[in-house]
């Protein structure tokens, strides 16, 4: 038992010493830090930090002003870029509050101090890339007003050759038209002096006829024909004339058509037996015919005859009878029927 106690007397002993020497150290450790000299170097260090974020923050001001003056003096000189700038300053004024935040933390200390130099210089290099960025905005912008002017010059000179172009165009279209119109318009000049010399050359050529003389036959049995005077004996009607001379018209086969009209204006005309319609060249009109005699001519004069036997009654009263020579009236006379 008393062994016991004096082993727990020894520890008692032995843990009061090493409790006595810790408070010594504490003692010795709390009499550097607060004591006269520490507590000095604890106030200088202190006043030295709030110096120090004082000055980081007045500098902090001013890169922020200079900043933004640039990025509006390069909002003036480029209204373009408003958007972009605008962005930055917004940017801007988010770094600026971080770092003062860091500056005027509470526990701000030499560490915080340095993190918001860095900060502050990566603001100041962030700034004068962006700056450069503008620089280089600004550069492609009037590289890009120049190339704008360029192209509107470029385009002025093709809708000028466009514009000259067309003109020239219209002038010879109009030229060719007045050239086409000319010689359209010559061309039936020479048509209608064409038309004109053949019409005086058909005039010319012409074979008048003479001694128109119209006799009434009764036909007998055997084909003996009987001249009558009254219209109810006659049978057939026998027209005789005189093609004269002509040295203009062309020897050989010429086409004279007789038209017999009646007392009641109308010609006589028998399809059948030859009767036809041809072209009036005095009046354009068309006309019809009681028949047609082609007959050999050799520019002299001869006598022809036709016979016209209708296989009908003749009306008494005056006829007319009518002989055309290529469309145009070559003779013509009367005759009466009793």
């Amino acid at each position: 038992m008393s062994s016991t106690v004096e082993n727990q007397r020894k520890l008692l002993v032995g843990a009061g010493i090493v409790i006595a020497f810790l408070m010594v150290i504490i003692a010795v450790l709390l009499f550097n830090k607060f004591g006269p000299e520490g507590s000095n170097k604890t106030i200088e260090k202190q006043t030295q930090e709030i110096g120090e974020a004082k000055l980081l923050n007045k500098e902090l001001q001013e890169e922020y002003d200079n900043a933004i003056a640039e990025l509006d003096e390069a909002l003036a000189e480029n209204e373009d870029l408003r958007s972009i700038i605008e962005e930055q300053k917004a940017e801007l004024s988010r770094q600026k509050n971080k770092i003062s935040r860091t500056i005027n933390s509470s526990a701000a200390n030499e560490k915080a101090l340095a993190d918001a130099r860095s900060q502050l210089e990566e603001l100041r290099t962030q700034q004068a890339s962006f700056l450069n960025k503008i620089d280089e905005l600004e550069e492609q912008n009037q590289l890009l007003t120049n190339e704008i002017v360029q192209v509107k010059e470029e385009k002025k000179i093709v809708e000028e050759a466009v514009v000259k172009e067309r003109e020239e165009k219209k002038i010879i279209k109009e030229t060719k038209d007045s050239i086409i119109e000319n010689v359209t318009k010559k061309k039936e000049e020479l048509e209608e002096q064409k038309e004109f010399l053949e019409n005086k050359v058909n005039l010319g050529s012409i074979i008048k006829v003479d001694d128109l003389e119209v006799t009434g036959y009764k036909l007998k049995s055997g084909g003996k024909m009987v001249k009558k005077r009254y219209a109810k004996n006659i049978d057939v009607l026998k027209i005789c004339y005189t093609a004269t001379d002509n040295r203009v018209a062309e020897s050989g086969n010429e086409q004279f058509l007789v038209r017999v009209i009646t007392p009641l204006g109308a010609t006589m005309f028998i399809e059948n037996l030859g009767s036809g319609v041809f072209e009036n060249k005095d009046t354009q009109e068309e006309m019809r015919f009681t028949k047609a005699q082609d007959v050999p001519y050799k520019n002299k004069a001869s006598n022809q005859c036709m016979n016209w036997k209708p296989d009908t009654p003749f009306a008494k009263g005056d006829y007319k009878i009518e002989v055309f020579n290529k469309g145009y009236l070559s003779g013509q006379g009367t005759f009466r029927l009793k």
